[in-house]
């Protein structure tokens, strides 16, 4: 009996839900990355941060992989609607089975806490509370998501979880690692709303509770900036007291008004899905993750 070729149509699909996700294990293991390499001032060692990098890649593709599979109706009639984004998923056009995004999910979480297990105990049990945490954000009657606020704090505490979990994997908390985390909560709040835009209607008629659907538009925006700039009078008043060096305060906030720069004429082009996509994918993200280096070099015991 030839396997091969069963063998090699699960993995193709895999692969065809991992590109479809893509961004959100990246995404994610940055995060545990980025805590590791400013806990340590330097280097890592090696295996440590493989480690780190596959249990929290995986089991952030886990959580969202158990989203798409959980929205599959509410994406199919946002579909017949006319919506794009359902349509460009595997399991929404039928390019992979229940059954198998099932298989998928459990084989991705599987992973990430056998990969969390390999650093210890503790990284296990805050990688399995990340699962829980996302089996509940999308889960009915609990489904999260759909409740004003509480949707963005459950993705804002996922990140913070990506984060220091590099505290527990060294078992050593850091304020440092702490204001990574939070600049990601930063990234929930201000910008993860304006990428929510794209999904008003079809929140709205899923009852979801997204910051645009309950405030509007205008309110996301003028949250947005107001967030990033508290977290640039932050950044300069309190850099030195969790151990930054002045590259902070210099480069971060010079990025973070970039931030503010690009967000601004979106109040008036958010409609055009396209353009609002574009910016977000080519302007935004790029921009959070030079932050990212950033505080990662600000962490380095250097002064300039």
């Amino acid at each position: 009996m030839n396997l091969t070729n069963p063998v090699l149509n699960i993995i193709q699909k895999f692969m065809l839900c991992l590109r479809s996700r893509l961004g959100t294990p990246f995404t994610y293991s940055l995060a545990s990355i980025t805590g590791l390499l400013v806990a340590y001032r330097g280097l890592p060692p090696l295996k440590l941060a493989f480690l780190l990098i596959i249990s929290t890649a995986f089991v952030s593709l886990s959580v969202y992989l158990y989203n798409d599979l959980m929205d599959l109706e509410d994406d199919k009639r946002g579909m017949e609607r006319g919506s794009a984004p359902p349509a460009k998923r595997p399991l929404q056009r039928g390019a992979v089975t229940k059954s198998e995004m099932k298989s998928f999910v459990v084989f991705s979480a599987s992973m990430g806490l056998i990969a969390a297990s390999l650093i210890n105990v503790n990284v296990f049990l805050l990688e399995a509370f990340f699962l829980l945490l996302g089996v509940a954000y999308s889960t009915n009657p609990i489904r999260l998501k759909k409740r004003f606020i509480i949707k963005q704090g459950t993705v804002a505490l996922g990140y913070i979880i990506s984060t220091l979990v590099a505290c527990v994997a060294i078992g050593m908390f850091s304020w440092r690692v702490a204001y990574v985390a939070y600049l990601y909560v930063v990234f929930s709040f201000s910008i993860s709303p304006i990428f929510d835009l794209k999904d008003i209607e079809e929140d709205r008629v899923a009852g979801i509770k997204s910051i645009p659907v309950v405030w509007g538009p205008d309110n996301t925006f003028r949250l947005s900036i107001a967030i990033l700039v508290s977290t640039i009078l932050a950044s300069i008043l309190g850099y030195s007291r969790m151990g930054f060096n002045t590259v902070l305060p210099i480069l971060g906030t010079m990025i973070l008004a970039s931030i503010i720069y690009v967000v601004y004429p979106l109040r008036k082009l958010w409609i055009e899905e396209d353009k609002l996509m574009n910016t977000i994918n080519r302007k935004i993200i790029p921009l959070h993750f030079i932050l990212q280096l950033t505080v990662v070099i600000a962490s380095l015991p250097i002064s300039l």
